[in-house]
């Protein structure tokens, strides 16, 4: 989609919204009922028509630029009894002429072994090997998994409630996790993070599902963005060198907090390849490394 839009030389706008578009696109699929949880649920139907009134009725109402990236978890809530958050001022809006502008910068992290958990490092580290486990079906699944639930984990995101995750709860062996040290004055996130990674598997394809989360120093952790990514006709001892884009992101992590990076074989929103055990490698000369773009 990001893509397409950046080819597009017509008369274009994107707005990117935290959550699913079971929450921002409600509004116009079931009308607009009262007590909506948070300020701003109108926009998406009044940008639309503003749009409508331009660029069919000739109005010269202005409207922002093409792209409208809503920074994540940038809200701003209250508690509500029976539990929750209501949204008392909505998450903040970064306009951009482009979605190419929406970055300024490349920061690439580098996969490193480490003791226990790997290593997210600032220069390259080769030499080693990381396996784990993919089982049939949900027998893989994890605690590292883009939605908890359909649509509501999404939806609850949009309306003041990020789902959140314990690190130390995720199952070691059947994920990875790779994590920077505590990053002095955090990172904003903007973009389109991108994985090289050096794949094999006794089983003949292998999936894969790649997470960025946002760790604090307490070790709760929310989701940035994620992707997966599945190699085929892998051979017996195969080591395939693969790459793939995550989906677009726009996030601040916070000083002290840290990067992870954690990849396993299954979540349940996409399908999955048969059971094996999946290595990842950083060989010389073509080491394993995250790229982070920023803005």
């Amino acid at each position: 989609m990001l893509d397409t839009f950046n080819r597009l030389t017509v008369p274009k706008r994107l707005n990117v919204w935290i959550g699913n578009h079971g929450a921002p696109e409600a509004a116009g699929l079931v009308g607009i009922p009262l007590g909506f949880p948070f300020p701003g649920l109108l926009t998406p139907m009044r940008e639309a028509r503003d749009w409508l009134d331009i660029h069919l009725r000739g109005s010269d109402r202005g409207q922002s630029e093409p792209v409208s990236d809503q920074t994540m978890f940038t809200y701003r809530t209250r508690p509500i009894a029976g539990g929750g958050q209501r949204i008392t001022e909505p998450a903040r809006r970064e306009p951009a002429a482009d979605w190419s502008e929406v970055s300024t910068e490349t920061e690439r992290w580098y996969l490193g072994n480490g003791g226990g958990d790997g290593t997210l490092l600032p220069k390259p580290e080769s030499g080693w090997t990381r396996s784990f486990l993919v089982g049939d079906g949900a027998a893989a699944a994890t605690s590292a998994t883009a939605v908890a639930e359909f649509l509501k984990t999404g939806q609850r995101e949009c309306y003041g409630s990020p789902q959140l995750y314990q690190v130390g709860d995720f199952e070691r062996d059947r994920l990875l996790i790779w994590q920077t040290e505590p990053l002095t004055g955090g990172r904003r996130v903007r973009g389109i993070p991108s994985l090289h990674l050096s794949v094999g598997s006794t089983a003949p394809a292998a999936t894969l599902v790649a997470y960025l989360f946002d760790v604090s120093p307490d070790d709760t952790a929310r989701i940035i963005t994620h992707e997966p990514f599945t190699v085929f006709e892998l051979g017996q001892g195969e080591q395939r060198v693969v790459r793939w884009r995550l989906q677009g992101a726009c996030y601040d992590i916070p000083d002290g907090h840290r990067l992870a990076l954690v990849v396993n074989g299954y979540d349940k929103l996409y399908s999955y390849s048969p059971p094996g055990t999946t290595t990842i490698t950083s060989p010389e000369n073509s080491e394993s490394w995250l790229d982070l773009e920023l803005g």
